[in-house]
């Protein structure tokens, strides 16, 4: 997992598209953790395997935010952040528009596409740049996962945090007390419930 967690943390242009590969590893290390007794670490490995995309992108801007950069790099970053905004839109046009036998539509869409990665692609180098630069621009762009004990202490008095991890026929629930101690429930013989999780939260 140190390595995945290196590898995710190496290449931003990979994390999703690539985590998604490696996740099960995660899930079956957390339940492992959980039966062998070892409550944090399996608090700490379920969070890991979450998708961490958003707390990405909030800590991206909080950084852009915080008055670390000039104002001119603030600038350019948001106009980087504003074509690829432009191009998602575009293809997502091109996609609706598009039928499935229209070549023409198909050259304009792979076009956006490219245009798109190479927006991508120079805001990820542009922020590596200023993360060079600045130390601090660095430390708020880079979101951690706290240990039980730091995040029990962000936990109001007499209120648990609660998460769960769907995994085959089973749920492994986790239980953060403000204290920081961590309680494990692995229940198990649910046939299909990623599914049925899944069709919660469509009906909710």
């Amino acid at each position: 997992m140190e390595g995945f967690e290196k590898k995710r943390n190496q290449d931003a242009g990979i994390r999703d598209s690539w985590f998604a590969t490696v996740v099960d590893n995660y899930r079956y290390a957390a339940l492992a953790f959980a039966k062998s007794g070892h409550a944090e670490d399996a608090l700490k490995t379920v969070e890991r395997s979450k998708g961490r995309g958003l707390a990405d992108r909030y800590a991206a801007r909080l950084a852009d935010s915080s008055g670390i950069i000039t104002a001119a790099e603030s600038r350019h970053l948001e106009k980087l952040r504003w074509q690829i905004a432009a191009y998602n839109q575009l293809i997502n046009e091109e996609r609706n528009n598009a039928t499935s036998k229209d070549e023409k539509h198909a050259d304009k869409k792979q076009i956006l596409k490219q245009s798109l990665e190479k927006s991508e692609q120079a805001y990820r180098d542009y922020r590596e740049s200023l993360q060079k630069k600045y130390h601090k621009y660095r430390e708020l762009s880079e979101p951690k996962i706290p240990t039980a004990h730091e995040a029990g202490k962000l936990l109001p008095s007499h209120t648990l945090y609660l998460t769960f991890m769907p995994m085959e026929d089973r749920i492994l629930a986790l239980m953060l007390s403000p204290d920081g101690q961590v309680q494990t429930v692995d229940i198990a013989g649910m046939p299909d419930i990623s599914q049925k999780i899944l069709t919660y939260r469509v009906l909710l």
